[in-house]
């Protein structure tokens, strides 16, 4: 799993839902029971509805994780999870959360986790970030700054901006704090997938990746692509068959591929595919790599239907002429699964104490 693409979709997601959405929460200062401090913000409420004064559900190498941010990661997983839910059970959901809820604990359970981790990556990930000297740089906080005001700016009033805050289930500070996160993660990768990085191999590494990897390909695509009957899937083999038998028998390649072919992707790229390892489906990928150059496949079967493939030499001045690109894609595949692999490893080894309030949450009284 790429632990990186989970945790930065979430954060994007935050920060897109500020900018572009108000609202309200439930969340609130001053309770209505004596044991309510009116000058306080309470999140967590006992069975009997009273809150729950905690600062911080937990704690990861000694490091605390405080109930606001909790919140925000469980209430945002809580709700896809809960949509989902409400999917499956159709009329019976529309009783409320608690119907929702009450036969899915061990989901449920899921969810608190899962958000936890969130927040437990978050601290890992600043700990991988120090031990490798990323941090954060003047020029990092002045568009973080930047990134804060242009929020600010799209709200007609202060009060409106921290309405949407509300509603998005944070503050103003919890806000910066997902900036930041999202920002320190950005620069592991940038910095990490890299040439020169400890994790990245060499240039001459790339360039052989690249010579013993990359394939060029044509092909005419027959879709079976949602055919489900059985006599049009059959029909559709045959004409596979009969261009396969066509394109061997030496007929022009490019005219076949105007007469039968259903890739839109061929219209844009006339000249053919140019891919690596893991870039198309592998059935696709194993069928050109077998072929000689110049070979004609037969049809190979692949989720989208039957392919004929001709393999295609690669052209003398791609890699130079690509090469930023090529380098990008063949780093990404090298050293993603390197770093999510280091972290993972201080991830699984982190110490984490959940606060006795852990235990208290349930599905409606984070609020």
């Amino acid at each position: 799993m790429n632990l990186f693409q989970k945790s930065t979709a979430l954060l994007m997601a935050a920060i897109l839902s500020v900018a572009a959405l108000t609202g309200c929460s439930s969340a609130g200062k001053g309770d209505s029971s004596d044991a309510a401090d009116p000058d306080k913000t309470y999140y967590l409420y006992d069975e009997n509805d009273r809150p729950v004064e905690v600062e911080n559900i937990a704690t990861v190498n000694g490091e605390p994780i405080s109930l606001e941010e909790y919140r925000y990661y469980f209430l945002s997983e809580k709700s896809y999870y809960e949509q989902m839910l409400a999917a499956q059970m159709g009329d019976e959901a529309s009783s409320g959360p608690e119907v929702i809820w009450a036969n899915n604990q061990e989901t449920l359970d899921t969810v608190k986790e899962q958000a936890l981790q969130y927040s437990i990556f978050d601290r890992v990930a600043k700990k991988y970030a120090a031990d490798n000297n990323i941090t954060l740089t003047e020029d990092d906080q002045k568009k973080i700054d930047e990134m804060m005001q242009s929020t600010k700016d799209q709200y007609e009033t202060p009060e409106a901006f921290q309405e949407a805050l509300v509603g998005q289930n944070m503050t103003e500070d919890l806000y910066r704090f997902l900036l930041e996160s999202q920002t320190i993660q950005e620069k592991i990768q940038s910095t990490m997938v890299a040439v020169g990085s400890p994790l990245a191999p060499t240039e001459e590494e790339i360039k052989k990746n690249f010579d013993e990897n990359y394939l060029h390909a044509k092909h005419v695509l027959i879709m079976t692509q949602g055919i489900t009957d059985q006599a049009e899937l059959d029909e559709k083999k045959a004409i596979a068959d009969r261009v396969a038998e066509r394109a061997k028998a030496g007929e022009n390649f490019d005219d076949l591929v105007k007469e039968y072919n259903e890739d839109p992707g061929m219209e844009q790229q006339p000249e053919g595919y140019y891919f690596g390892e893991g870039e198309m489906v592998t059935e696709f990928y194993e069928g050109t790599k077998a072929l000689e150059v110049n070979g004609i496949s037969d049809p190979v079967q692949t989720s989208y239907g039957w392919h004929i493939i001709q393999r295609l030499p690669i052209e003398d001045d791609y890699y130079e002429t690509n090469k930023d690109q090529i380098q990008s894609k063949i780093l990404q595949n090298e050293v993603m699964p390197k770093l999510n692999e280091q972290v993972g490893a201080l991830m699984d080894s982190a110490v984490v104490e959940k606060a006795p309030e852990f235990d208290l949450i349930g599905a409606t009284n984070l609020k």
